[in-house]
């Protein structure tokens, strides 16, 4: 916990208390899979795993117009070839993956961009109070309102007219005509 969770706003303890609760969570997983499922244990263990969980995630999501987070996950495969094969097999494979050194860093670069977006808007959502499909309970409409018009005003702050225009056109929280 951030020793100044007594002074952050409400959204940004509940973030944080949220993000606490995860890491713990994960704890007790690691320590449960140990004590019950040392298999298992071994498995999450293994320096791969994290690499083929990304693979398996971003290959097997439904696509949504966006290819960075499978290429970067290729990417991965890619640079990290040698740690992905070493545990399955004995003889070393060529990597039929090969991104040049200009795709890698350029892919990388609008993904570090994109992830820094992505918390931003999950940031933005905490605040407001909605899931990532935009759905608001009842209950909390009237605040998801008020807190929406309140970043809208916060983003608004200090930009030029275009800026100001592009911003209003594309605000992620209004409701938009999907024609």
């Amino acid at each position: 916990m951030p020793e100044n969770l007594s002074s952050l706003s409400k959204s940004e303890r509940v973030e944080a208390i949220e993000c606490f609760r995860r890491r713990h969570l994960h704890f007790y997983y690691f320590a449960g899979a140990k004590k019950f499922n040392n298999d298992h244990y071994k498995t999450l263990r293994l320096q791969s795993t994290a690499l083929k969980q990304r693979l398996y995630f971003n290959a097997s999501a439904p696509w949504t117009g966006n290819n960075i987070p499978l290429k970067a996950a290729l990417i991965g495969a890619q640079l990290n070839w040698d740690v992905l094969i070493s545990e399955s097999t004995e003889t070393m494979v060529p990597c039929p993956i090969l991104f040049s050194e200009a795709e890698i860093a350029e892919c990388l670069r609008i993904g570090a961009a994109q992830d820094g977006i992505n918390q931003k808007l999950g940031a933005f959502r905490n605040r407001l109070g909605i899931s990532t499909d935009g759905w608001v309970p009842l209950d909390a409409y009237e605040h998801a309102l008020t807190e929406n018009q309140r970043l809208k005003d916060e983003a608004l702050v200090g930009i030029t007219e275009e800026q100001r225009r592009d911003v209003l056109q594309n605000w992620p929280f209004d409701d938009h005509a999907e024609d």
